[in-house]
């Protein structure tokens, strides 16, 4: 079954129908053909094996539910139909895409999938014909190609929305001239809208325009709005009316949408997402998937496409560091990539500068974290050991010995939400003694590369 359905294609199906990690285990042992007592044992659910066999039963249960699996017979069966039909639809939907996006043109390597997902939520209809999704988060590590992806959605929704608006915060403007700005934006020209003075007045103004029109609202660049060098997420003082805004549209009803992209993830949203499943959501946007950056390289004209393997794993797929080392190759190494990887120094220039605009922003103790995550070998450290050594390290500097416990807590979910940390957990006993933490590999480089230069 496994060959017929992917693990990658049954982890989107998942999201999509709102399967639980645990949920997700099951189905995918169950889809490789093992009994109910072998995924008890595999994933180790209870000492006891009736009772861990019920479980498994549940959440299989509840996972028929969900494709709405109904009536006698093999529901297994009936649902790994489901799925390969599924996978099916999707592949030739795919190829299709794919084909219009090469003779349009465009440059929108590997996205058709995110860019299918972002359309079709901003264009969702409920039962009663109004829009289910108000609020989606467009979430990605710098240079991924958030805002490339989101506009190209922009341009292509000029018949879903009656009114548009796509404002930066790059330059961190107040809420005051924001409003103004997307009010006039989303104003009809028969109709002068009249603005109050009071920011709370504006606000509730913009939200009767939602709910009486359908509108597009995006803010790019969110991240702009918060302070340097905190956890992930602290408003600057004087962008605090900004949370108010973010969480009345999300909760609020309204028939618009509006599209918040961020490098940080904004934790009350992703509160709001738990709570307003259907109108609150988020997407990540990851690295190029191999043949897609392939392609790119191969569009640059350059050498060596044995070893364009290794440069697209050093850089991850990121699309903007990809372009950069690709330019610089072309100009110093006459498009050798053999050559530049002999040189082993992938972080320079550009890059460096965007990776120092990244680590300037992390809290003091992130900043720890990461220079202690940078020392290990294998790159992973478990959790016991990370606390030892941060301990140590705050037992030894004054400015950091304020910092508990729950402080290191904080500062680890802050740096997964920066997308720089990953998580790894060995069974499905989420404890800390089966858990341990990596860095992004192109981050764990750069931070090596500055202390080597200090020494």
């Amino acid at each position: 079954m496994t060959d017929l359905v992917p693990e990658e294609f049954l982890q989107r199906i998942a999201t999509e129908y709102n399967i639980s990690d645990r949920e997700l285990e099951v189905l995918s042992l169950s889809l490789q053909g093992k009994s109910t007592n072998e995924i008890a044992k595999k994933l180790n659910l209870s000492k006891d094996i009736k009772r861990g066999e019920d479980l498994v039963r549940k959440r299989l249960s509840s996972i028929y539910g969900k494709f709405k699996i109904e009536g006698s017979g093999v529901k297994l069966t009936k649902l790994q139909q489901s799925l390969v039909r599924l996978y099916q639809e999707r592949k030739r939907s795919k190829f299709q895409a794919v084909m219009n996006q090469a003779q349009s043109g465009t440059e929108l390597y590997g996205r058709i999938e995110e860019l299918e997902q972002i359309e079709e939520c901003i264009s969702y209809k409920d039962v009663n014909g109004s829009n289910s999704c108000q609020l989606l988060m467009i979430l990605g590590v710098k240079g991924v190609g958030k805002t490339s992806l989101v506009k190209k959605v922009y341009e292509r929704s000029k018949g879903d929305f009656k009114f548009k608006s796509w404002q930066t915060l790059r330059f961190t403007p107040n809420i005051d001239k924001l409003l103004e700005k997307v009010l006039k934006d989303l104003e009809n020209p028969e109709e002068k809208l009249e603005l109050p003075e009071s920011k709370n007045e504006k606000i509730v103004l913009l939200l009767d325009f939602l709910q009486e029109h359908r509108c597009l609202l995006v803010f790019d660049q969110v991240e702009s709005i918060f302070q340097d060098q905190q956890m992930v997420g602290s408003y600057q003082e004087a962008y605090q009316d900004y949370r108010l805004l973010f969480e009345m549209l999300g909760e609020d009803e309204h028939n618009s949408c509006c599209i918040l992209i961020t490098q940080e993830s904004l934790p009350q949203i992703s509160h709001l997402e738990k709570d307003f499943p259907q109108i609150v959501r988020s997407c990540k946007i990851e690295n190029l998937p191999t043949e897609f950056a392939e392609e790119f390289l191969r569009k640059k004209d350059l050498l060596d496409q044995d070893r364009w393997g290794e440069l697209i794993d050093g850089y991850q797929g990121n699309p903007l560091h990809l372009k950069i080392a690709v330019d610089f190759i072309a100009e110093y190494f006459q498009g050798s990539v053999a050559k530049f990887l002999e040189k082993k120094t992938l972080v320079f220039g550009d890059i460096q500068n965007l990776l120092t605009q990244v680590f300037n922003r992390l809290s003091p103790l992130e900043q720890k974290i990461v220079e202690i995550m940078v020392k290990e070998k294998d790159g992973y450290i478990s959790w016991e050991k990370l606390i030892e050594e941060l301990m140590k390290k705050l037992e030894s500097k004054p400015e950091l010995s304020s910092y508990n416990y729950m402080d290191i807590m904080a500062a680890l979910q802050s740096l997964r939400r920066r997308s720089l940390l990953e998580k790894e957990v060995k069974n499905s006993e989420n404890n800390s003694e089966n858990v341990r933490y990596t860095l992004q590999p192109l981050v764990m480089k750069y931070v090596q590369t500055i202390e080597a230069s200090k020494s």
